[in-house]
This record gives C-alpha cells, structure tokens and sequence, in this order.
C-alpha cells in the first residue's frame, strides 16, 4: 500500500516518451514525469519517491 505525502519504494514497470510508469499496488500504476526521471532508470528498478495527487487529485 502506497502512502500519499510520504516517500515510498516502487518497482519502475515501464517507460514511456514522458515518463516511467510506477508499481503503486493496489493503487495500479503511477506516472513519474520525465523531469524527475534519474539518468539511466530502467523497467525493473527500484526508486524511492515522493508521492502526492497533482492538481486534479491524480
């Protein structure tokens, strides 16, 4: 279970042209934009990030 306002370890899934899709479990995927990408993440690893719902409670 992902806990919002915190930061939490997630498995990258996939990579797409804007970002990285993130294994939010029951929550399903998660978008890390581009811009907060570290250089040479790929599918399969693990990053620690903060997360929060943008504007539209994404």
């Amino acid at each position: 279970m992902i806990k919002l306002g915190d930061y939490n370890k997630m498995t990258v899934v996939k990579e797409v042209d804007f970002g990285l899709y993130l294994d939010g479990g029951d929550e399903g995927e998660i978008l890390l934009p581009k811009r907060y990408v570290p250089e040479g993440t790929k599918p399969g690893d693990e990053l620690e990030v903060f997360v929060y719902l943008d504007q539209e409670e994404r």
